[in-house]
């Protein structure tokens, strides 16, 4: 059988981003301070193979993960930055800003308390 992506629709991309969401809120629990997913989901131009992107911002300093995968026909890839981390980041620009800081122009708050 082949294995590696297949098209899935927007619908049930939102689901997985959803299901991403709470498995995101039962591990951080009260040390979650926002989510949301940025890129083509959060504007709207996703395509049959688009993937799953989020920003995680969590109570700490100095924290700055990202982790990959892809699940049979999807791929996800969530952001985990502290406040601090993800503020220096998005207030840095350089000569590569327009290409490194899209991500911060345009996120829908999956949990913003």
């Amino acid at each position: 059988m082949p294995s590696g992506p297949k098209p899935i629709d927007r619908t049930r991309r939102l689901e997985l981003a959803r299901e991403i969401a709470a498995q995101i809120r039962q591990h951080y629990g009260d040390h979650l301070l926002a989510l949301g997913v940025y890129g083509s989901l959060a504007r709207g131009t996703d395509g049959p193979y688009s993937d799953i992107e989020m920003h995680c911002v969590v109570r700490g300093s100095g924290v700055d993960k990202c982790h990959e995968w892809s699940a049979g026909p999807w791929k996800a890839e969530v952001n985990v930055y502290s406040e601090d981390v993800v503020l220096q980041w998005a207030s840095t620009v350089d000569g590569d800003w327009s290409l490194t800081h899209g991500a911060c122009v345009k996120v829908v708050a999956m949990v913003d308390p």
